[in-house]
């Protein structure tokens, strides 16, 4: 019997990633701004990653898991300005979430004591940006010679089936929010690595990338409120602002739950299927 020749990746696929690289490859070149060029730069490096776990085998000859760890480690360079930005925009968000005069006054105060505790990390920006440069030059080579439909497919099904085992786990039980955060993770790959699938054939997983972004967004609420609490709690408890601490700390737990409740809705009924099936309608 012959042989069947591998099916090939269609254009789109791999274009989409090179314009990904090439538009992230000019924002380096401009100057430095505060929140949104923080931002652009980490959901850029998400989705090279969630590209490089498609298309990344086994025997990984080209060092895509080298390109991947450097890739992870300047995300931990910018972790703290994100995070910074992300503990006042939830503090301001909760505050829009509540019509009580108390607890919107509540929520200032602690808002006004965190901002002035506020530790500034400085950034090597200069390093970050060789770095960065680096890997973008040696992924962009890689991806101009990807050629094979069936490490996509392989690779998509890999996640599928990573992202529901993790969140089987979080949602089986007590919650625990690394667990949580290791969910979101996946189902964030997965959700870069259909929209990158879709490059070639916008008709495919239209619903399930509605639900993962809709769980994206509500896990990754979920995650900056653990990084409120989780500042709240180190506040002295000496001090005038104690009530309005334990007064936010409800507020937090209750949203915090909710969303929680919502995403475990849309875990089960996007992890419906088998991995097997969901990958069933790929060329």
């Amino acid at each position: 019997m012959k042989k069947k020749l591998p099916r090939p990746a269609p254009p789109g696929i791999n274009q989409s990633i090179i314009t990904l690289i090439d538009n992230l490859e000019n924002h380096l070149r401009q100057p430095v701004r505060s929140g949104g060029y923080v931002h652009r730069i980490r959901v850029d490096i998400k989705r090279l990653r969630a590209w490089i776990r498609l298309i990344r085998n086994e025997e990984d000859t080209v060092g895509l898991r080298a390109m991947d760890h450097d890739l992870r480690d300047i995300m931990k360079k910018l972790a703290s300005r994100r995070d910074r930005q992300a503990l006042m925009e939830t503090l301001r968000w909760l505050e829009k979430k509540t019509e009580k005069d108390a607890k919107q006054t509540s929520l200032r105060a602690v808002r006004s004591h965190l901002r002035s505790e506020d530790a500034r990390t400085d950034v090597d920006w200069e390093d970050i940006k060789t770095a960065l440069t680096s890997v973008l030059a040696a992924l962009k080579l890689h991806t101009r010679k990807f050629d094979s439909m069936h490490l996509v497919r392989d690779g998509l099904q890999r996640t599928y089936k990573r992202a529901a085992k993790s969140g089987e786990k979080a949602f089986s039980g007590k919650i625990d929010p690394v667990v949580v955060h290791e969910f979101r993770k996946w189902a964030k790959y997965l959700f870069y690595q259909i929209s990158i699938i879709q490059a070639a054939y916008p008709e495919m997983y239209k619903e399930t990338l509605d639900n993962l972004d809709d769980l994206g967004r509500r896990l990754g609420r979920y995650h900056d409120l653990v990084l409120v609490k989780e500042r709240i709690g180190k506040l002295p408890t000496n001090k005038k602002y104690v009530e309005d601490a334990k007064r936010a700390d409800l507020m937090i737990e209750a949203r915090m739950h909710k969303l929680l409740r919502r995403s475990d809705r849309l875990y089960r009924e996007i992890f419906s299927a088998s991995s097997s099936k969901f990958v069933m309608d790929l060329p």
